[in-house]
């Protein structure tokens, strides 16, 4: 089965197998919100992640240190766990009714994600491996808009290499598991569409493959919701790990194994056009912290080309050229 088909198919059948919803009451929500703002941001298991949202690490699996989560009051953690366990109820029935073998399963990644004063649209990313399945619950008082994924066609290997002018792509793993990452960003986003058709009501589970690209929508005020990852237990997850466009070119670049000093300038040219298209994003801050330089010379180069273009714009020679060669 093709990979694009595959990934309907499963899509299809959480829809199928997960069209229920957990008992949260509205009076558990809006203690919820309540008690979330207050949280210290200084606690750890409380970060500040994609699109303004903060993540709330919730105890158990790879999350060692959750004292924010502790810090919380003791109806409110009750009601999470509470939730969770019912979460994973739902999941292990749906892993049941695909023939998975139970025994071999992990549900051990969950974590709040949330924010008060509204949420930028999140860049297309893929950030849990493609075997494993994730799960949102609505933890809103209220309905909200849901999670979006990739719904398009990824690009071929064989038309990546044509793209890149490279023919060895075909052997890099990073590349067979994230390739829609690297269409244009506006075919990237047309191709982007709501996984609810209909609103996301309280308490409603939803979910999809690991592997899939997919982005949390813009939204004012507050919204809430439950992570979940489900995985196999021999496949390894690194939860802090997200691939985006831009990622993922820079970690290409960097592969001195499987490409050449030629390949990787190439590479590290599309990294850089890429920056600048989604430059609306800010992506050098992804290396702020762990590559100051590298994040420096990027907003730099961004800006420059940014200024470049205003300037050919407004540049009334330019545009008498542009305007005598469409006549």
């Amino acid at each position: 089965m093709k990979p694009e088909k595959k990934r309907k198919t499963e899509i299809a059948a959480i829809e199928q197998f997960l069209n229920e919803h957990i008992e949260f009451s509205e009076e558990d929500a809006r203690a919820l919100e309540t008690a979330l703002k207050i949280l210290n941001l200084g606690e750890a298991g409380l970060s500040v992640i994609d699109g303004g949202r903060y993540d709330l690490y919730i105890p158990g699996g790879y999350r060692v240190q959750c004292d924010a989560f502790h810090s919380l009051s003791s109806p409110v953690k009750t009601s999470i766990n509470a939730v969770v366990e019912l979460a994973k109820t739902c999941i292990w029935n749906f892993l049941r009714k695909l023939k998975y073998e139970i025994a071999t399963w992990i549900i051990d990644e969950c974590a709040i994600l949330y924010s008060h004063n509204g949420g930028k649209k999140q860049a297309p990313h893929i950030d849990v491996a493609s075997g494993a399945y994730q799960f949102f619950v609505n933890l809103c008082w209220n309905e909200t808009e849901s999670t979006y994924v990739f719904d398009g066609v990824s690009p071929t290997i064989a038309a990546l290499e044509k793209k890149f002018d490279m023919n060895n792509l075909r052997h890099s793993s990073v590349i067979a598991n994230y390739a829609p990452l690297l269409l244009p960003k506006d075919e990237l986003y047309g191709n982007m569409v709501p996984l609810c058709k209909d609103t996301w009501n309280r308490g409603g589970i939803i979910g999809f493959p690991g592997g899939t690209v997919h982005s949390g929508p813009s939204y004012s005020g507050y919204r809430c919701v439950l992570f979940i990852i489900a995985r196999p237990q021999k496949l390894d997850i690194q939860p802090d790990v997200q691939y985006t466009s831009w990622t993922l070119l820079e970690e290409l670049a960097r592969d001195t194994i499987l490409f050449d000093d030629n390949s990787r300038e190439k590479i590290y040219s599309r990294f850089l056009t890429t920056c600048v298209d989604w430059a609306d994003y800010e992506p050098w801050k992804r290396w702020s912290s762990s590559k100051p330089k590298l994040a420096k010379s990027i907003e730099k180069y961004v800006k420059a080309s940014q200024k470049a273009a205003k300037f050919l714009v407004q540049d009334k020679t330019f545009s008498t050229a542009v305007a005598d060669v469409s006549r």
